[in-house]
């Protein structure tokens, strides 16, 4: 799998972790939501400078965004295909999906509901 899809994936893990919509992440960053979504999606080749822009939009270390080997889970067709459903549905209405399945697992959790 190529290095930047890696990346991006990393990118989009955590900024969905971070609760910031792309455009929001955008905005930190200085480039617009589409640019943040290619970049997500392996179709850009971020620069040096672009992906430490993004670690401070992050508010995390430019090593996290780096830190890609145990990535190859992600890329799972179903998990993505999930992953990309849950985005579609944005932050608020994924978090809530996340909550169902947490409570799921877990059945303590369903008073959070």
């Amino acid at each position: 799998m190529r290095l930047q899809v890696l990346i991006g994936a990393r990118i989009r893990q955590l900024r969905l972790l971070c609760g910031l919509s792309q455009a929001e992440l955008g905005a930190r960053v200085g480039i617009g939501a589409p640019e943040v979504s290619k970049v997500e999606n392996g179709r850009r080749v971020a620069s040096l400078v672009t992906l430490s822009r993004f670690a401070q939009g992050l508010d995390a270390p430019l090593q996290d965004l780096l830190d890609v080997q145990d990535e190859a889970d992600y890329f799972d067709p179903e998990l993505r295909s999930l992953v990309d459903r849950l985005h579609a549905q944005g932050v608020e209405e994924a978090r809530r999906a996340l909550l169902i399945v947490l409570a799921m697992l877990d059945e303590r959790d369903m008073d959070k509901l």
